[in-house]
């Protein structure tokens, strides 16, 4: 029975675009203002590359936040994600006067 009523659902956001989630998926970031923004700024500083899930997380995280009135967070949460995009600019620039052309 459970099987057949599983079968009914509709897929989930996350396994609507072929991720499928299991017990061990865990979400990247905690619920707490007072940890969550050290879990994004760590996040953040390890740079773009393989971070696509974590980002996806973190628009919500902002949203609910937002809504709970935790606005102060969600606003840090904010200026860490500015900051990061800045310092990869940064990197960036700074690769690119590397090639002299």
């Amino acid at each position: 029975m459970y099987l057949e009523d599983e079968a009914l659902k509709p897929p989930s956001f996350h396994q609507a675009r072929g991720f499928l989630l299991t017990p061990i998926d865990m979400p990247y970031f905690s619920n707490e203002p007072k940890t969550i923004l050290g879990e994004v700024d760590s996040y953040l500083s390890r740079g773009p590359v393989g971070q696509c899930a974590g980002l996806e997380e973190i628009p919500h995280q902002v949203s609910k936040f937002v809504s709970e009135d935790g606005v102060e967070t969600a606003e840090k949460i904010v200026q860490l994600l500015g900051t990061a995009v800045g310092q990869q600019s940064k990197d960036f620039l700074g690769l690119l006067k590397t090639f002299k052309c």
